[in-house]
């Protein structure tokens, strides 16, 4: 009976000895396994593991698992990306800045360049020509045959009267030169008009008499200026006085006066009374 019984423990035990091979085969097996999967992890993630400030060692476990486990393509991508934005920013901040000199730099090199030599170049064309009176243009062209035979009619008068400017040419006009001619033929005569006036005074007086102002008038009505016909009458050596008596005799010759009706006649004609008083003597009344 005893030697039945270690017969079937016998095999019991193999039994029980050989599973527990299996098991310790298993076992290494796995552990071998999981040693060379963390040692493979560890290779393959090389970048070091990214730790958070929260200070919680099991939340940096977990993302040491996951940041090894996304491997190469997820880990190193915000800090690149935001390098390369703050690259960009500081290039473009760069060129901001730069931009307002290359905006500056044409405006200030072009301005002098355009505006300065245009003007160089063309003022010596606008400039203007030297204005040339009427008279000047005319000598420079020389007279024609007319105008010539109008200066020889001009100086043929002067010769003979005195004329003042606008009524030499009047008389030219008269004789059948143009207006043109006549002008041209005035103005190239070389003449006084004061002297003129003095010259007409003097014709006046030859036939007729004046007094200092009714001869002004008369000067001024053949043409001469005011101030002409007055330096002319002051430059006269004239009795105004005999004058008076001259112009009474002339009225008493074809009409009656009495004595205050002749004064009041004489200084119409411009004689002061102390003249026309000494004139009304002198014919008795």
């Amino acid at each position: 009976m005893n030697v039945e019984n270690k017969s079937r423990l016998i095999p019991g035990l193999i039994i029980t000895a050989g599973a527990l091979t299996v098991v310790l085969l298993v076992g290494i097996v796995v552990a071998i396994s999981m040693s060379f999967g963390s040692t493979a992890e560890k290779s393959v993630a090389s970048p070091p593991p990214v730790t958070t400030s929260t200070g919680d060692s099991d939340d940096a476990e977990q993302q040491t698992v996951t940041e090894s486990t996304e491997g190469k393509s997820g880990v190193d991508d915000p800090e690149p990306s935001g390098s390369t934005e703050t690259e960009e920013a500081e290039k473009s901040d760069d060129a901001s800045s730069a931009s307002p000199e290359s905006d500056s730099k044409p405006k200030s090199d072009s301005k002098p360049k355009s505006d300065s030599k245009p003007k160089a170049e063309s003022e010596p064309k606008v400039e203007p020509k030297p204005k040339t009176s009427k008279k000047s243009e005319k000598k420079s062209s020389g007279p024609t045959k007319s105008q010539e035979n109008a200066i020889r009619s001009a100086e043929g008068y002067l010769a003979l009267m005195g004329f003042s400017r606008s009524g030499l040419i009047d008389q030219l006009k008269f004789e059948g030169y143009s207006a043109k001619d006549a002008e041209y033929a005035v103005d190239s005569v070389d003449v006084s008009w004061t002297e003129q006036a003095r010259k007409k005074a003097d014709d006046y007086l030859s036939f007729m008499a004046f007094s200092a102002s009714g001869l002004v008038d008369q000067l001024k009505f053949e043409g001469f200026t005011e101030k002409q016909a007055q330096s002319a009458v002051d430059g006269l050596s004239v009795d105004w006085n005999k004058q008076a008596v001259l112009k009474a005799e002339e009225y008493l010759n074809f009409m009656g006066f009495s004595r205050s009706g002749l004064i009041d006649q004489l200084t119409f004609e411009g004689f002061t009374s102390k003249q026309a008083s000494h004139a009304a003597d002198k014919v008795g009344l």
